[in-house]
């Protein structure tokens, strides 16, 4: 993390804390002390650890099974250009298409569960991914398609050996945006549906504290939330970013 990231967090809390004090309404803006109190109470009791798992459980499960279908239809359009074609318009369409929006049809379709949470997951990251292969698919030098040609690799072998390798800065930005709205569909429905599954995750744990008007609680679900955020993006993305853009030379 960068230091003026720190300095920045250090200000947005000494506002926050300063704001809370001087309003003096716990049950409207809680102090800092108070939500990271309720915090520790809700991590050592286990039930935030539970709920927090099951999110992220569903958010990984929707993840890969977008980036699968994604890489298999950026294969085939490839060979293919009619697909590529028939995917930017279905892109185009459904791209702005909010996931919330399509709850209603979800039940409908499969009923209020586990299947629901994930196809919608699945259209949350699917669209934005696709159109960051795409991109990196029209932007793929030639010269290197040829030389591919020239060692007689196969469809499969220059996609993974030289498609994949010169689109990743496109495939983890798609990641980047993928992720954070899986982790808003998720959430999202887990506040509409209620508990899924034995415990439900985040969103129905936000549910339940307001309904108990815990203030503190919310705030605790919602910190959880950021928390985990900036560790995907610091930890699990950055990594994915030095083992391949800094290695082999797209960034610095």
């Amino acid at each position: 993390m960068k230091k003026n990231n720190i300095l920045y967090g250090i200000l947005l809390a000494g506002l926050w804390e300063g704001t809370a004090r001087i309003l003096d309404s716990p049950q409207l803006m809680p102090t800092l002390v108070a939500i990271l109190r309720s915090l520790l109470v809700e991590l050592s009791a286990g039930d935030l650890w539970r709920y927090s798992l099951y999110s992220l459980a569903s958010i990984l499960v929707g993840l890969s099974l977008s980036l699968v279908l994604a890489l298999l239809i950026t294969l085939l359009s490839t060979k293919y250009s009619w697909l590529m074609e028939f995917f930017r318009f279905l892109n185009t369409l459904l791209h702005p298409l909010p996931g919330i929006a399509i709850l209603p049809l979800m039940i409908l379709w499969f009923g209020v569960g586990y299947k629901s949470i994930i196809f919608l997951i699945v259209h949350s990251v699917l669209w934005p991914v696709l159109s960051n292969l795409f991109l990196a698919l029209d932007t793929f030098p030639v010269t290197l398609s040829m030389v591919g040609d020239n060692y007689e690799m196969g469809l499969v072998r220059k996609f993974v050996y030289l498609f994949l390798p010169g689109s990743m800065p496109q495939l983890i930005a798609g990641i980047k945006t993928g992720w954070a709205r899986a982790f808003r569909a998720v959430i999202s429905a887990e506040m509409f549906f209620g508990a899924i599954g034995a415990t439900g995750g985040l969103g129905w744990y936000l549910v339940k504290k307001r309904v108990f008007m815990d203030t503190t609680g919310v705030f605790s679900g919602i910190v959880m939330i950021l928390v985990l955020g900036v560790l995907f993006e610091n930890v699990v993305l950055k990594g994915l970013e030095n083992r391949t853009m800094a290695k082999w030379g797209f960034k610095s």
